[in-house]
């Protein structure tokens, strides 16, 4: 009913449509199933019941038959011809089968897309003194040879694959320039031949990338927004933490304690407190998260040389950020401590001092961190959910049925397939170096080169594992999110992002190397913050190389070549 909808059916005439078609190509008992469920031959009687449901004048048909079994085949010819002879539609059929297009009123025989001859069967076996339509093809490919001696090994192939199988006869039967029997140039031959076939994938999947200006900018354009909106909103620096103080004794020495936090570029101070009360309603609000209670009597008790407590209460809701409160809290105390030795006429030229000193990251800033992080975090999210869509796509669209019917191999779709998206990832990579070193100020301290080299390889390693992802998964939507979830978490949270990869133990520790990210990471942060170069990153390259071979493997064995 979809179709008949689609070609403007009235209901009616729809509905009797519908049913002379399931009567017709023999339907009927499968009418209520799902076409997944069907197996191919019933799919293919399917699909052509759907195209003559408005009865066309014209029928084309790519290869109807191709992967079907022998008898599907002849049963499918039959349907054919009764819709040539008897409902009088004119068919287009294209076939590498010659006993299909000896069937056929007039047949044109093609050769590396140029047309050797057209004619009737009786015609074509004619013109070449033949018995058979196969013979006769084979005849016109090797005339064909004859005329272009330089294309002999390519025109091996195609007979191969058009003669159904008669490589043989026809290198035994032609005088073909160049020998087969050469193994290192057969070698080179397949090998270009491979390389050809791959190229030719990538050259049209980068073809519906340009048409698709959508999906185009967030493959190139989605890590540069992923990673200037972390590394401008995410900071793991303290700083300007709000305080309150509750100073139950003005006096000087309990106002000399607040002018050191005031002081402190870590602290801003809020209004002052007026009771206990207030302590627990400013923590709560978040309108400080920090407050200093002075006790009364403060003053007094260090003109004594007593040793009066201050309350320090630190909102510990978020720990990180709790932790290093009290850090400064200890620093700023130790400080004033120190100074009132000094005032009391106390000498501290032997005592020890502990002056911490920052390599790599003198200044203590997280933006050097969290840049070379989240340029991780940008190559290995974006790149596989863009990949994951790439075999999915083509199963939902149908275009999957070009790896069914072709002489590739899976290997080399999947392959073409992720070289666009390699390159385009590549070129997101640089943008984003730039606006490293530009807009962000990070600059690079090692080798860029060495460090291009690997985010290459973490580039092949996330698209690899889109392809993974796509070749099981059946709909866009669940190879979105199956890709998302799958490359954030270990990105996020076993990379060394967050914290290093030591800390972590068990499982998690194993699961954080047994994945791409966690590699990378070590790449960008020492090709940024600690000057490291080809020497340092050279033991990870194969690695990630290994990563990126796995996943295509597992992917090539997951995607089948031929539906069941």
């Amino acid at each position: 009913y979809l179709h008949a909808k689609l070609y403007q059916m009235p209901t009616d005439q729809a509905r009797a449509a519908v049913n002379n078609a399931l009567q017709q190509f023999e339907l009927a008992e499968v009418a209520d199933a799902k076409p997944a469920a069907l197996s191919l031959g019933i799919r293919q009687r399917l699909q052509l019941a759907a195209a003559c449901l408005h009865r066309p004048e014209v029928l084309i048909l790519d290869e109807p038959t191709s992967g079907v079994d022998p008898a599907a085949r002849d049963m499918f010819w039959q349907y054919l011809l009764t819709l040539s002879r008897r409902d009088k539609i004119t068919l287009f059929v294209s076939t590498h089968f010659m006993n299909e297009a000896a069937r056929c009123d007039r047949i044109s025989l093609m050769h590396q897309g140029r047309v050797l001859d057209v004619g009737t069967p009786q015609e074509l076996c004619a013109r070449q003194h033949t018995d058979s339509l196969e013979e006769a093809f084979i005849a016109y490919l090797q005339q064909a040879e004859s005329e272009n001696p330089d294309n002999s090994h390519p025109a091996a192939d195609t007979a191969h694959d058009d003669a159904s199988g008669s490589l043989e006869t026809a290198a035994s039967k032609s005088n073909i320039s160049g020998s087969l029997a050469d193994g290192k140039h057969a070698r080179q031959s397949g090998l270009s031949g491979w390389l050809a076939t791959v190229w030719t994938f990538a050259v049209r999947e980068g073809r519906e990338l340009l048409r698709d200006p959508v999906r185009l900018f967030f493959a190139l354009f989605g890590p540069v927004l992923l990673m200037m909106a972390a590394a401008v909103s995410v900071s793991f620096d303290v700083k300007d933490v709000r305080f309150a103080v509750l100073d139950h004794d003005n006096t000087s020495l309990s106002r000399e304690l607040t002018t050191y936090f005031e002081g402190s570029p870590y602290f801003k101070a809020t209004p002052p407190l007026h009771n206990e009360a207030d302590i627990d309603r400013v923590l709560r609000g978040s309108q400080a998260r920090l407050v200093v209670e002075i006790p009364a009597g403060f003053g007094r008790d260090m003109l004594r040389g007593e040793q009066p407590e201050v309350g320090f209460y630190i909102d510990g809701a978020m720990p990180f950020t709790g932790e290093n409160i009290r850090a400064f809290v200890q620093g700023i105390m130790a400080d004033y401590g120190r100074n009132r030795l000094q005032a009391a006429g106390y000498s501290l030229d032997g005592a020890v001092a502990v002056e911490p000193r920052f390599i790599y990251n003198p200044d203590f800033k997280s933006i050097f961190a969290i840049t070379p992080g989240m340029i991780m975090m940008a190559m290995m999210l974006i790149p596989v959910m863009m990949t994951a869509l790439g075999v999915v796509r083509e199963k939902e669209i149908g275009s999957i049925t070009n790896l069914y019917t072709s002489p590739a191999s899976v290997t080399q779709f999947l392959v073409g397939k992720q070289l666009p998206y390699v390159a385009l990832s590549m070129g997101s990579y640089l943008l984003l170096v730039w606006l490293a070193v530009v807009v962000l100020a990070v600059p690079v301290k090692g080798s860029f080169w060495a460090m291009s080299v690997g985010a290459l390889a973490l580039i092949f390693a996330a698209t690899a594992f889109g392809l993974l992802i796509s070749s099981f998964v059946r709909s866009q939507v669940a190879a979105i999110f199956g890709s998302s979830i799958a490359a954030m978490i270990p990105a996020m949270n076993f990379s060394g992002l967050l914290y290093p990869v030591s800390t972590l133990e068990g499982a998690n520790y194993w699961l954080a190397w047994g994945f791409p990210s966690a590699w990378f990471q070590l790449i960008s942060l020492g090709g940024f913050t600690k000057g490291l170069g080809w020497a340092a990153f050279a033991p990870i390259y194969p690695v990630l190389l290994l990563f990126t071979l796995a996943y295509v493997a597992l992917a090539s064995v997951l995607l089948k070549k031929q539906e069941r």
